[in-house]
């Protein structure tokens, strides 16, 4: 990927579905992108993966206000330097409200960066192979706005409605979306900005604001791997992608200078 690049990792959410699935009364109270993976907080093994693998400018983590002084610690402790510096944010109520406020503190850099990945603190289990599919399919196919990991629907689906099926729903156009998806970050931003002027909306990931103002969006084939922590389980699985991955697949990690707001 040529031009320059900032990055924003999200991780703000309360995990509260990952907390019903908890039998230890304590492990709800700790949101999933702290848990501990082989040793290092979830977080960490998904803001490393950027590092390792993009020449970045800067890395915003958008984090809730709760744990601000927090995420500020673990970042020091296992992150203690590196040429990419970052910033620890307060994210909003939203997804969409903590992209938007990541946004803006990117935007005050000089000049804007041309791209900007976006990715979730709770998918920790990143390939080499992923980003650098991501990276090559920027210059690809150039006149995106963005450019989003995808993984086919394999299950049948059915429309249901109080426990009676509908219909079964035609799943060949579906897919899975996964991040870090990719945009141009001018583009994101503007339409960010349009849709703060409009109605409430709730999008569950930043490439439907772009659909939303119909902007391209390319897709690309995504890793089965790269599993979001969503319930208890999904814990124990991503321990043993980690122990079962080829370590040449995985990304490691680098040194961090950080700052908070």
């Amino acid at each position: 990927m040529s031009g320059l690049t900032d990055a924003i990792v999200l991780g703000a959410g309360a995990g509260t579905r990952y907390a019903q699935g908890q039998t230890d009364s304590a492990s709800e109270l700790k949101p999933k992108q702290f848990l501990l993976l082989n040793g290092k907080p979830v977080f960490i093994w998904s803001v490393e993966a950027l590092l390792h693998s993009l020449t970045l400018r800067q890395l915003v983590i958008v984090v809730s206000p709760e744990h601000l002084s927090l995420t500020s610690r673990l970042v020091a402790q296992f992150l203690p330097q590196t040429s990419c510096p970052i910033k620890i944010i307060v994210g909003g109520r939203q997804r969409q409200d903590s992209s938007y406020s990541g946004l803006l503190a990117l935007e005050h850099l000089t000049p804007n960066a041309e791209f900007v990945w976006i990715h979730d603190a709770c998918r920790p289990i990143l390939s080499k192979s992923l980003l650098s599919r991501l990276n090559q399919i920027t210059e690809k196919i150039p006149e995106a706005s963005g450019w989003i990991p995808v993984l086919p629907v394999t299950d049948t689906l059915k429309r249901v409605q109080d426990h009676h099926v509908l219909e079964t729903v035609d799943r060949t156009p579906l897919v899975r979306v996964q991040t870090p998806q990719v945009f141009r970050f001018n583009k994101l931003l503007t339409c960010f900005k349009n849709l703060a002027e409009e109605p409430p909306h709730v999008f569950t990931d930043d490439a439907a604001v772009l659909e939303y103002f119909k902007e391209p969006i390319v897709t690309l084939q995504g890793d089965d791997k790269n599993i979001k922590l969503t319930y208890a389980s999904d814990l124990e699985l991503a321990q043993k992608y980690v122990l079962a991955t080829e370590r040449n697949d995985l990304c490691v990690s680098e040194s961090v200078t950080t700052s908070t707001v």
